[in-house]
């Protein structure tokens, strides 16, 4: 989806322009190889940089949804559930705890039911909107994506998942090809537990079945491993994104891995999620390590020159002190 995006930035659609159209280069413009090659390096970095934004938007939310709690129910929610916000299964809404707390503190002169019940109708957001990070990322890309879209996809999905599966479907309506998306979903606790969802990139058909020789299906099968290998490199989809964890990246195996997927598609895992701590944990030891390399080497290095230098004194000055009589 971030690649989708990506595609439409307008860094790689001028690019685009001045790679399909040859009066807008110069004799002393780069080939198109390099361009090409270029361009993948500029997609990676619009994709990183849409990832990164996205996941701060996302712990933007999470955040103000915790706010919507009071301390003590926001430690009662983690210590039954845990951390995560979105195993928090009874968080429906924002508690009134403050303001009930404050309506019974209130002088008797304040206590007016009018007082009580415009405390409790506060507006707030709907934790239950979203059932799992994968729907709000899709909900969020596809207001990003809402600019990119005909009108005519606009006034089908305005304002919702749709937007941006629309917008994957015309990238890769480019290469010929489409995807295919699990439609069947689990039940709210079990769909949080499952697996990344697997997206297939599969080539798009051309017209209607027709009946298929054995020199006929050698040649299907090349012109599918041939557009499968063109989607994957011209969208970089083997790229090591961040900050998503490693289980969520789009690996895009050669061969089959797994039972149930041929040769014929691409799997792609599609499921967002937070960075992992032992991520965090990672890069901080990496970083003490440097630090503590960084300064063993200045410390080390003035006292190896000192000694060294002590040698050599002590080997041309011969100083009576080291010289060892030896008495025959």
């Amino acid at each position: 989806m971030h690649i989708s995006l990506a595609c439409f930035s307008d860094e790689v659609q001028a690019l685009d322009t001045i790679i399909s159209c040859p009066h807008l280069r110069s004799q002393s413009s780069l080939p198109i190889e390099l361009l090409l090659h270029i361009r993948l390096y500029l997609l990676v970095h619009i994709t990183d940089h849409l990832i990164i934004r996205s996941y701060t938007a996302l712990q933007r939310y999470e955040s103000t949804l915790r706010q919507l709690l009071c301390a003590e129910c926001l430690s009662y929610n983690q210590y039954v559930y845990g951390e995560d916000v979105w195993h928090w299964t009874e968080f429906t809404g924002a508690c009134r705890c403050d303001e009930a707390r404050r309506y019974l503190l209130a002088s008797p002169a304040d206590y007016t039911l009018s007082a009580f019940s415009n405390a409790l109708s506060i507006p707030s957001l709907n934790p239950k909107r979203f059932v799992d990070r994968q729907e709000w990322l899709e909900h969020y890309l596809s207001c990003k994506s809402l600019r990119f879209t005909t009108n005519t996809l606009s006034a089908i999905h305005p304002h919702s998942q749709g937007v941006i599966w629309d917008l994957v479907a015309t990238v890769l309506d480019e290469f010929r090809c489409r995807s295919i998306r699990k439609q069947a979903r689990l039940s709210r606790r079990q769909s949080r537990a499952e697996e990344s969802e697997v997206v297939l990139i599969v080539p798009a058909p051309d017209g209607p079945s027709q009946s298929e020789s054995s020199e006929s299906s050698y040649d299907d099968g090349w012109m599918t491993q041939v557009l499968l290998r063109r989607v994957e490199r011209d969208l970089v989809l083997k790229h090591d994104y961040q900050p998503i964890e490693h289980s969520t990246h789009p690996s895009i195996p050669l061969a089959p891995s797994t039972p149930g997927h041929s040769s014929e598609c691409l799997p792609c895992h599609s499921k967002f999620s937070r960075t992992s701590s032992r991520t965090a944990r990672a890069i901080v030891l990496d970083l003490i390590v440097t630090i503590h390399t960084t300064f063993t080497t200045i410390l080390c290095l003035p006292v190896s020159l000192a000694t060294l230098l002590l040698t050599l004194i002590c080997y041309y000055c011969k100083p009576q002190a080291f010289r060892t009589r030896i008495s025959v």
